[in-house]
């Protein structure tokens, strides 16, 4: 059986170059011009300073966080868990932009924010409140798909940049 290399396809970057109308660019084949295009993009992504990049992967990871565990919380209908959630929230984030977390950590942490999140805000405070308890866990299950979706999102696009 012929075992096939996995060939990558080439990125489509959407900004279009002012040199490609040039005619000197014209005139060369679509094989080189592709090769031409591809080294162009690959300048331009380096050369985003740094600091800009990390601004935008911390903002993505907060955005994220407050998205995975406040977005759960908010069927608790326990206004103490929801506003518990909010730092809990940014806190996930946080962690997930200091620590790099892939998808499984992310699921894990995000599972344990919506948990502390509801123990912390009284959800379920009462003796009879074993619906609020099962809301819970079903929450934190969520919460921790939605973790791991967000996390598997930065592993690809971290692993695109490189």
């Amino acid at each position: 059986m012929p075992t096939t290399k996995a060939t990558r396809e080439p990125y489509r970057d959407i900004v279009k170059d002012p040199r490609e109308d040039e005619d000197w660019f014209l005139r060369l084949p679509d094989e080189v011009q592709e090769r031409v295009r591809e080294s162009w993009c690959a300048d331009r992504v380096r050369f985003i300073p740094r600091f800009e990049r990390i601004d935008r992967w911390r903002n993505r990871c907060l955005g994220e966080g407050l998205f995975t565990v406040t977005g759960p919380v908010l069927f608790l209908f326990s206004g103490g868990a929801i506003l518990v959630s909010v730092p809990a929230s940014l806190l996930t984030g946080w962690i997930w932009f200091r620590a790099r977390t892939g998808r499984l950590t992310s699921g894990a942490i995000s599972m344990a924010a919506v948990v502390s999140s509801s123990v912390i805000g009284r959800a379920w405070a009462g003796r009879g409140h074993v619906l609020g308890f099962v809301l819970t866990a079903f929450l934190a299950f969520l919460a921790g798909l939605l973790g791991a979706a967000c996390g598997l999102r930065r592993e690809l696009d971290e692993r695109e940049q490189v």
